[in-house]
């Protein structure tokens, strides 16, 4: 398999490590960002981490993601002071601060409120469309799914792809049923 034109299973651990860090962006179903670290210090945490302090520019950029997720009045405020769904949004905008060429995202809309989810996916697309982020998702949310590219579904072991029509045919049918 290649990544940004590297066989990964040719390669040394190390030289995954560095694949990982300079390409790809994790968003977990738990922020997972640290108390002791600001808001934008914690987006910043991938660039400190593979190459030291951040520049102007990245803090910059950094800092507009921020505000497009509605975080700009946050920046200096660490996660102990802010609710769950900027937690997330935070810990989203730190996988999309090294610019990566993959997001894999783990329930990323999973604890933000319906709006603050969509204006995550929003961005999500964004930065797909603007940039050629691929993002490789996991939902259980239909309603997000159904916005995707493309779905892909895992039954029993086997990986299928899901006609996105009939998907939704087979949602709506469920719901009437209830």
């Amino acid at each position: 398999m290649l990544i940004d034109g590297v066989d990964i299973a040719t390669v040394s651990e190390d030289a995954l490590a560095d694949l990982r860090n300079r390409v790809v962006g994790f968003v977990f179903q738990f922020h997972y960002l640290l108390n002791e670290l600001s808001c934008l210090e914690n987006a910043l945490t991938p660039i400190t981490i593979g190459r030291g302090e951040a520049s102007e520019e990245e803090k910059s950029y950094v800092s507009t993601l921020l505000d497009r997720v509605g975080l700009a009045d946050q920046i200096h405020k660490h996660p102990d002071a802010m609710s769950g769904g900027q937690n997330q949004r935070c810990a989203i905008i730190r996988a999309l601060a090294i610019q990566p060429k993959i997001v894999l995202a783990d329930e990323p809309t999973g604890n933000l409120d319906s709006r603050s989810g969509n204006e995550v996916f929003t961005i999500m697309r964004e930065m797909n469309r603007e940039k050629g982020v691929a993002f490789i998702m996991v939902t259980h949310d239909d309603r997000l799914a159904q916005e995707a590219d493309r779905i892909l579904a895992i039954d029993d072991g086997w990986v299928h792809e899901v006609d996105k029509g009939a998907h939704r045919m087979k949602l709506l049918s469920s719901l009437s049923d209830s």
